[in-house]
């Protein structure tokens, strides 16, 4: 039966188009199956999960309040104590309950007053005091009520993350199918196309032939090929609707494989290119390549101070200065959130920090406008960076080592950071009443990562005078211990303060300032010593008795205090801080010299400078700190 070109031609354009629109309702339902996916997700696992993280961050801050030495503060301190572990039983009664599943709300009610009566119990034989001790086993069933309910919701939310990881887990198996099924019925469909085209081929070679071939190049790979539209026939008018479908699938694969904000890679996209390109190196037997894992630092301030719009600019503006820095062979990506990645093909590792460099330097010259009325915020990096095969053969350890180093540089301030550095030579021994007050210093970092970063820095200055000075080793090892310690009191300043992104006002100066009363009180009750409690009490003096608390001048300031004047002076001035750039080694030197007899111990300050500028100063050996890299 002989069935006319017409109908052969409308036939296959039926075929094509019926195609186009299951595939295009099968692409909307998954986008839209997707979305209910993601929705159920942030419901159901991550907006609760990120509600019991904060629970817990509240029960761990209640726990080193009751971890104080209660029974030998005044009455007036203990009620002060009462009273912030009030305000934190509000915040956790308000969110605990509204985000625990049933069965744990379940252990929760009844512990959670049973833990409440038991610190009232222990608070009420504190104020009963006198020359009576606190029974032991009051303290013990408060710590174990209190370890009770943390375990309530430190448990709820491992089972709400596992549920969102499985939940994650169906969403792209669900999706992965749905894709092959799309993809299996458009070549089902271009199969049954190209035998109708056969027939038609005997007369109207030149179109079927052309719209043939150009389906084979596509399906080979050639995705820059389209059909020939001319003609004015049916020919030509099922080759516009082919080159259409075909520009829309590639349109759609394109934007699968971008960052919606950024333009640049996503995720998934760049896992391919890494996972290629390493296959690439393997199957030629030679070549390298370098990958960067880079993270903005401290953005989170700027979407909580200055709103997203402000985040948003922080990261386009970042993609455009990594597109200007970067070889156009260079695949670059937002991995997520403020972290990028880069991955430089045909590039050793020596070639890779020198552009890590670049991009620091780059990144320098860069600051961020947030508003009309407010001064221009540096943008700060923290990069890690591996290079294969050198440090890994397979693209996830490749990443994951960059990745370590990348946080490695970021706990040491920002910078470059490439390989493994060891430990500074003092080191702490494992005392119990270190722990207890390291404990507290972890809480602090909890709250604001900069204090912890900044008394390593400090104990670090503070080392390096030490040595300067013939100290023995049991006495560097306690001055170290002063300098992680001694700002241990800003557990008590309130976060508004304490993580404030711009320079402080004058009444919150003065509230700043009582940390050092604080860490005064605490320190003095949990380790014995007088030198440990005369580097903390004293390291905001000055020597020309302008300083606080005291208003002590010269040598009246004990020695240690000096010392640590001088190591937490250094510090805050090398380390960046969101609203300004750390100082260079050279104008921290002048710096530390122009305020040599005022705030400074010339004679100390003299030492210090000297073994700064020396071939063995912790400056010129972590040349990846802060104040070397200041943007970062």
């Amino acid at each position: 039966m002989r069935v006319s070109l017409r109908a052969m031609v409308l036939w296959t354009f039926v075929l094509l188009a019926l195609s186009s629109c299951v595939q295009g309702v099968l692409a909307i339902a998954t986008t839209a199956r997707s979305a209910q996916q993601v929705s159920t997700l942030e419901r159901h696992s991550l907006e609760p999960a990120v509600s019991l993280a904060l629970v817990s961050q509240y029960l761990d801050q209640e726990r080193a309040f009751i971890a104080l030495d209660l029974a030998h503060m005044p009455r007036v301190r203990v009620d002060a104590v009462d009273a912030e572990l009030t305000g934190l039983d509000d915040s956790i009664a308000a969110e605990a309950p509204r985000v625990l599943t049933p069965a744990a709300f379940a252990q929760w009610r009844p512990a959670w007053p049973a833990y409440l009566a038991a610190r009232a119990r222990y608070l009420a034989a504190v104020r009963r005091g006198g020359t009576r001790p606190v029974p032991a086993t009051l303290l013990s069933r408060l710590t174990d009520g209190l370890n009770t309910v943390l375990d309530i919701v430190q448990t709820d939310a491992g089972t709400h993350l596992y549920a969102g990881q499985n939940l994650y887990r169906g969403a792209i198996v669900s999706d992965e199918d749905a894709i092959r099924g799309t993809v299996a019925g458009f070549i089902a469909a271009l199969a049954v196309g190209a035998a109708l085209a056969a027939l038609i081929i005997r007369r109207l070679n030149r179109g079927l032939h052309d719209l043939l071939s150009t389906a084979r190049a596509i399906t080979g790979g050639a995705l820059h090929v389209r059909a020939d539209e001319d003609g004015g026939d049916e020919i030509a008018g099922l080759a516009a609707a082919f080159n259409h479908t075909t520009d829309a699938l590639l349109s759609a694969e394109r934007r699968a494989d971008s960052d919606a904000l950024t333009g640049l890679l996503n995720h998934r996209a760049f896992h391919s290119e890494l996972t290629d390109a390493i296959a690439r190196i393997q199957a030629d037997g030679g070549g390298e390549l370098c990958v960067l894992v880079i993270d903005i630092n401290n953005f989170k301030l700027f979407n909580d101070t200055y709103g997203h719009p402000v985040g948003d600019r922080v990261l386009t503006t970042f993609a455009d200065l990594l597109r200007g820095e970067c070889r156009a062979t260079d695949r670059i990506a937002r991995y997520g959130g403020d972290e990028f990645v880069l991955l430089a093909s045909h590039t050793g590792l020596d070639e890779g920090r020198a552009l890590a460099h670049r991009l620091l330097d780059a990144c320098a010259r860069t600051a961020i406008r947030v508003r009309e009325d407010a001064a221009s915020l540096p943008l700060a990096l923290s990069i890690g960076i591996a290079a294969a095969p050198l440090d890994a053969e397979a693209a996830l350890a490749l990443m994951e080592l960059a990745d370590r180093r990348m946080f490695e540089s970021k706990r040491g301030g920002g910078g470059l950071y490439t390989a493994d550095e060891t430990l500074p030579a003092v080191r702490l021994s494992p005392n119990a009443p270190f722990g207890v007050l390291d404990g507290l210093v972890t809480a602090i970092d909890h709250k604001d990562s900069y204090t912890r970063e900044h008394s390593e820095w400090v104990a670090r200055f503070a080392d390096v005078l030490a040595q300067a000075l013939d100290f023995d080793r049991e006495a560097r090892e306690r001055l170290w211990m002063a300098a992680l310690i001694h700002d241990v009191g800003k557990i008590g300043v309130p976060d508004r303060i304490l993580r404030k992104p711009d320079r402080l006002t004058d009444e919150e100066y003065d509230v700043m300032k009582q940390h050092v009363v604080l860490s005064d009180l605490i320190i003095a009750q949990v380790i014995p010593g007088p030198d440990i409690v005369d580097a903390v009490r004293h390291h905001h003096e000055r020597w020309d008795g302008r300083g606080y608390p005291h208003g002590i001048a010269g040598t009246d300031v004990p020695l240690h205090g000096r010392i640590l004047i001088i190591a937490d002076a250094a510090s805050a001035m090398y380390m960046s801080r969101p609203y300004r750039k750390g100082l260079s080694l050279e104008t921290l030197v002048d710096e530390l010299r122009r305020n040599r007899g005022t705030q400074f111990d010339p004679t100390l300050t003299d030492l210090f400078v000297d073994a700064l500028l020396a071939p063995s100063s912790p400056l010129k050996a972590a040349a990846s700190g802060p104040g070397a890299t200041a943007a970062a």
